[in-house]
């Protein structure tokens, strides 16, 4: 199958951390035998000026590779602009903060709805944002596969086990719709917390 993989976030020179989980994704979908083509913005800098590039670097690649499918990742930008650079079927995936934008921001609300109404399926990193956005967006509804990003507990394999109490570790914002359970003493950071 032939790809168009679009992003607005994806390892590049001065940025190798951004969107790492996006590369590894094109990764896999070349190993098990697809052709892909990419549309990605590799760095932080250059402000909302930049989507403009992505614009089009998104319509270029449609017209060139004339992909099979477009595989967007976040609804707003990044799908919306996969949505009007190519009329090949459109599966896009939420993120979480591109869902909690519908209604926060003016002119989401109807990017997001034109975006999901013209996607084969969206795809929600959890059935926590799932259920969030199919209560935003009606058009959702139905149209919401769920591919859980758990751990991968094979690689954070820790053997033997320590000794003494469980301990948690979270790397990344403890925010309370990511229903992370504190007990105990927060680092100052946020980062770790022991029960």
């Amino acid at each position: 199958m032939r790809i168009l993989l679009v992003s607005q976030m994806y390892p590049g020179p001065d940025d190798p951390d951004l969107g790492v989980f996006v590369q590894q994704l094109e990764e896999e979908l070349r190993r098990r035998g697809h052709e892909l083509e990419r549309a990605v913005l590799d760095r932080r800098a250059g402000g909302k000026r930049r989507y403009a590039e992505l614009v089009w670097q998104t319509a270029s690649a449609a017209r060139r590779f004339r992909p099979d499918v477009v595989y967007a990742h976040f609804l707003v930008p990044t799908g919306l602009v996969a949505a009007l650079a190519s009329r090949s079927p459109l599966v896009v995936t939420a993120h979480g903060r591109d869902v909690r934008n519908v209604g926060a921001f003016p002119g989401i609300r109807p990017a997001t709805r034109f975006v999901v109404r013209r996607t084969a399926v969206v795809v929600a990193v959890s059935d926590y944002l799932r259920a969030e956005l199919e209560t935003k967006v009606r058009e959702a509804r139905g149209k919401v596969e769920v591919v859980d990003c758990g751990v991968d507990l094979e690689r954070f394999r820790v053997e033997p086990a320590p000794p003494g109490p469980t301990a948690f570790l979270c790397l990344g914002s403890l925010t309370e719709r990511k229903n992370v359970a504190l007990w105990g003493k927060e680092t100052q950071f946020g980062l770790a917390a022991r029960g």
